[in-house]
């Protein structure tokens, strides 16, 4: 009897089951319940704050959403080759795979189930001490007993594609890709088709690893080779694993037919039996209800009688099935139906009616009179009519969770307006639709993104960026009542910008999985919907592999005289002389999500950085005698050029105009001393505060640093001289001045004036012999006190040249016969002059702040020599 049942009375969807099935259908029948498995999914990953250096071990925090009979997979990405990674594996994990370049960089995979005593945390220890990122990912609805159908992995030589090799599947899978690369600073964008769940990097440059991995549905056979790609081409590692699904159970088979039956309208006439598929809320349908012989075996064609029609919520399933077809774990849902059986209608009525709730598995009850009751073999679901989705934060560092004012995130616009940090979680909702104005509080689905979602929307040419969300959970009212709408506090947004996005949900109506299409099972969204705007989570500055050079007394060697062999043109700067840089400090901005990742759409429109959003700092310090302390005017740094690469990076450069001065005191001079300069790069962008919530300023996280090899904790030697050489670092600061000496002469020739320059040795004041380049011109002298027969203009100074080893001669032109006499000279070294105020002297005071000065006298001796003039001639 059950045999012939199982065989011949199943509505249609029910007998395409295989005959293997078929004993699980008779033991339903007497009361067993199996159960249909969900769809393999990937619920959270967990992964340490990468170190800043090298590991010994690493310990991952358990996630809260994984759950007993989880499927985990923790990998590990190190550099080196040192086998194996993980020294001592912990219990319960398996490794899957291993897999090296051979040379410097190795990825290792191990799997675990999780169960009911679950540590906290996992400790891996690992052979050797080495950079290494890793995480752990967790999924659901996937084999426990044998959980990796089959993996594949390979090495690839330096190259920006990161191919993962095809694998060979005997069945629909969960893919896995797992992909690493060698630059810690870079980042790794998932293959076309996969949706990421973490991209780690160590940084630290080419000494580090980066670590992505990504998941897609697969199908049965060759999967083909997945491509990730590598901000740079780099040394990489791709692995593909497989998860084998759990083995499928199919659901309960309807009971079989009673007093009513009820399936769809097209069902044709006669038929004791049949589907009904996916109905949607808020829309009329119409249900063929048939009243049922004695032996329940086919239609009764004489029965007329009234009877009520009715749903069911017929999801809890545990309760027995009774005469009827019907179960007392059956709740009813309000609302009846008056229908009526006649005569001409020949035990089959039509109703039509309209369902505003949303549920996933409901039944037809009809009740007739003398208690003559019968359920519909065969359940179907209530759809939502749409999905109205929502996304907002709370800040743009946080996600809504209702405790706060929430902010919409709908901002499409490319300037002000919220925004919401990369790869920081927002919040996103669903809420079912009855109809085109009301709400399902029985929506309690899994929405999906529609396949081709999210698509970015700005900047022009903009890269879709990876939306990542999990674990939907239900929003009640007052009272703890459903409000059909369904939340998510986790979501994160890859890149910067905008994106349209759509919703689904492809599973609230698997009941109807057999009999209904999968387009009519499907809940769309009402509509796209704008999210954004987007911006870096944070800023990363690192240092140009070109360093930064000062420029010794701030001349180049082509303003200077030649110097003894083995000596620098330049080898001091003067204290009080600014100088400059001979090569720029130079750094990249870059812009980042909140996982380290480039946001690549960070151009265009989007790039907000201009010279006033960059920090600039300067610190000097010197070695000098405690008793006289130096200090130091960092003058006024210009701004910075600015300019975005259109791949969310930039370039900052320091200005040629910048000017450094170590002050000169003018009452005491300073002995002399070496110098320390450092230099300093950040980002204080503050042009996306104004609405509350928004960042006052996007943080930088790593500032560039520029001293001499050292980091930005330890400094190292400073910022190299562009004239250094061995022996001669061109860091020596001298306090200086130029002397005029007196001199004498015949008025029938020229007359040489000497000027001296010299420094302060810490005791005495010496000759700066190293003096190649300062320069001073004629215009700058002042003649005065004309004496005797000489006359202004009767004599003409010349300056000829830069210093040569700290000296040079004011020549005089000869006044000629009968012109004798003398002139005072000074040498105005003030702004308004030569302007080397840092090479005045304490000539008639205290200070050294006065211009140097001297006689020059015509056809009279200097005392006591009584010769006036004076040749000598071979």
């Amino acid at each position: 009897m059950i045999a012939a049942f199982v065989g011949q009375m199943l509505p249609v969807k029910w007998r395409r089951w295989r005959a293997e099935f078929r004993a699980l259908a008779m033991l339903c029948l007497m009361g067993l319940q199996p159960t249909l498995s969900g769809a393999q999914t990937f619920v959270a990953a967990t992964a340490p704050a990468p170190a800043a250096g090298a590991v010994s071990s690493m310990t991952i925090t358990r996630n809260n959403s994984w759950q007993s009979g989880d499927v985990l997979l923790a990998v590990f990405s190190q550099r080196g080759q040192t086998v194996p990674i993980v020294s001592v594996v912990p219990a319960g994990w398996t490794l899957v795979r291993r897999q090296g370049d051979g040379v410097s960089l190795l990825v290792e995979i191990y799997v675990r189930v999780v169960i009911n005593t679950e540590p906290a945390s996992y400790t891996f220890p690992f052979t050797a001490t080495e950079q290494t990122a890793g995480a752990i990912m967790g999924f659901r609805s996937v084999d426990t007993t044998n959980p990796v159908m089959v993996s594949g992995a390979q090495s690839n030589a330096s190259s920006v594609s990161v191919t993962a090799p095809s694998i060979a599947t005997n069945g629909t899978s969960l893919l896995v890709g797992v992909f690493s690369t060698v630059n810690g600073d870079g980042s790794i964008s998932p293959p076309t088709g996969m949706t990421e769940r973490f991209d780690i990097r160590t940084q630290s440059g080419a000494g580090g690893v980066v670590l992505e991995a990504a998941t897609a549905a697969g199908a049965s056979g060759n999967t083909g080779t997945r491509v990730a790609t590598s901000s740079s081409a780099q040394v990489n590692v791709g692995a593909l694993i497989a998860l084998r699904p759990t083995a499928p159970v199919p659901p309960p088979p309807p009971p079989p037919p009673t007093s009513f039956n009820a399936f769809e309208t097209t069902t044709p006439a006669g038929s004791a039996t049949g589907v009904i598929q996916t109905k949607t809320a808020g829309a009329s349908y119409s249900i063929a209800v048939v009243a049922l012989n004695s032996a329940r075996t086919a239609v009764n064609t004489s029965y007329t009688s009234t009877a009520t029609y009715q749903l069911v919520d017929a999801r809890n399933n545990s309760g027995p099935l009774d005469a009827n077809g019907c179960r007392s774990t059956w709740v009813a849902i309000p609302g009846t139906t008056n229908i009526a059986f006649t005569a001409s209608g020949q035990g089959r009525v039509t109703i039509t009616r309209t369902e505003s709730n949303a549920w996933r598995e409901v039944r037809v009850r009809i009740t007739g009179p003398s208690e003559r009751v019968g359920c519909s073999t065969d359940a179907f679901a209530v759809k939502p009519s749409a999905l109205q989705v929502t996304a907002r934060d709370a800040t743009w560092q946080t996600a809504d969770t209702g405790n706060g004012v929430p902010r919409a995130l709908t901002n499409a616009a490319t300037s002000g307006g919220v925004v919401h940090g990369a790869g920081l979680p927002f919040t996103l909702s669903a809420t079912g639709l009855s109809g085109p104005k009301g709400t399902t509080s029985g929506y309690d689905g899994t929405p999906t993104v529609r396949s081709g979602s999210p698509v970015c929307v700005q900047p022009a040419a903009c890269v879709n960026g990876t939306l990542a969300f999990s674990g939907w959970t239900s929003v009640t009212g007052g009272g703890g009542v459903a409000t059909g709408e369904r939340r998510v506090t986790n979501a994160t947004y890859s890149e910067v910008g905008t994106f349209t996005l759509e919703l689904e949900d492809a599973t609230f109506a698997d009941i109807d999985a057999a009999d209904t299409p999968a387009a009519q099972r499907t809940v769309p969204q009402s509509a796209a919907l704008t999210v954004g705007r987007f911006v870096p989570a944070y800023y990363d500055l690192q240092p140009s592999a070109t360093a930064p050079l000062l420029r010794t007394m701030n001349y180049t060697d082509s303003q200077c005289l030649a110097a003894p062999p083995g000596t620098p043109r330049r080898a001091f700067t003067y204290v009080g002389q600014p100088f400059g840089f001979a090569t720029l400090p130079q750094a990249t901005i870059l812009a980042r999500n909140a996982s380290g990742a480039l946001t690549a759409n960070y151009r265009g429109t989007l790039w907000k950085l201009d010279p006033g959003q960059i920090v600039r700092g300067l610190n000097a310090s010197a070695t000098t005698p405690a008793a006289q302390p130096v200090t130091v005017n960092l003058g006024a740094l210009a701004a910075a050029d600015v300019v975005s690469n259109a791949n969310g990076t930039g370039t900052v450069t320091a200005s040629s105009l910048d000017a450094i001065t170590y002050t000169r005191n003018t009452t005491t001079p300073q002995a002399t001393f070496t110098a320390n300069i450092t230099a300093q790069m950040s980002v204080s962008d503050a042009t996306e505060a104004g609405p509350a919530g928004n960042p006052a300023t996007i943080p930088t996280t790593a500032i560039a640093c520029f001293n001499g090899g050292g980091t930005c904790a330890v400094p190292g030697t400073g910022i190299a001289f562009d004239s250094a050489i061995a022996g001669f670092p061109g860091n020596e600061f001298r306090y200086g001045r130029l002397r005029l000496a007196n001199a004498n002469g015949s008025e029938l020739t020229a007359l040489p004036v000497p000027m001296f320059a010299e420094y302060w040795n810490g005791s005495a004041w010496v000759a700066n012999t190293r003096d190649h380049c300062t320069t001073v011109a004629a215009s700058n002298l002042t003649l005065s006190n004309y004496q005797r027969n000489l006359a202004a203009g009767e004599t003409t100074p010349t300056i000829t040249g830069a210093m040569a080893a700290g000296s040079r001669s004011i020549v005089f032109s000869a006044p000629g016969s009968g012109n004798a006499g003398s002139v005072d000279l000074s040498l105005n070294l003030s702004a308004a002059g030569a302007n080397l105020p840092w090479l005045q002297g304490a000539w008639t005071s205290t200070t050294f702040d006065q211009n140097p000065s001297a006689r020059a006298t015509f056809g009279t001796s200097a005392a006591p020599s009584p010769i006036i003039f004076r040749r000598e001639r071979f």
